[in-house]
């Protein structure tokens, strides 16, 4: 019996030493909210800041809770852009762009998104429209 895994995925972009117990709130109502299976969480950020929050609140004896923390800024996009993946792609623009120029790199993007969501155009509207890039 396979168990539904529940995800809460969150992007920061300027550092929040509240943030911990943000995501453990997220946690609790998730659990509030019914679900009974595992819950992941990663908080992905994308400030231009160093990262300097901690990953998880830890009280001894008391409580220990951890979240993934990844910055953004330590991945390589390579591996994303490679992908025909969508949402890899889009994920690509806030990595690493290491010695490629910014402008090829999203030129790139945009047209692997065209050439995977051809038959979607509703669909690569809604991913490159300004309301998808300003959630989170």
């Amino acid at each position: 019996m396979c168990q539904q895994v529940a995800w809460r995925v969150a992007a920061l972009i300027i550092p929040n030493a509240d943030m911990p117990l943000r995501m453990l709130r997220y946690y609790t109502d998730i659990r509030l909210a019914g679900h009974a299976g595992p819950i992941r969480q990663c908080l992905l950020y994308i400030g231009s800041e160093r990262l300097t929050m901690d990953d998880g609140i830890a009280e001894p004896g008391l409580l220990d809770y951890r979240y993934q923390l990844v910055d953004m800024h330590q991945i390589n996009c390579a591996g994303l852009l490679v992908q025909d993946n969508p949402d890899a792609l889009v994920l690509a623009v806030l990595c690493d762009f290491g010695d490629r120029a910014p402008e090829e790199v999203v030129q790139y993007i945009v047209r692997r998104l065209k050439e995977l969501l051809a038959r979607d155009d509703k669909r690569f509207r809604a991913e490159n429209s300004p309301s998808s890039r300003a959630r989170g």
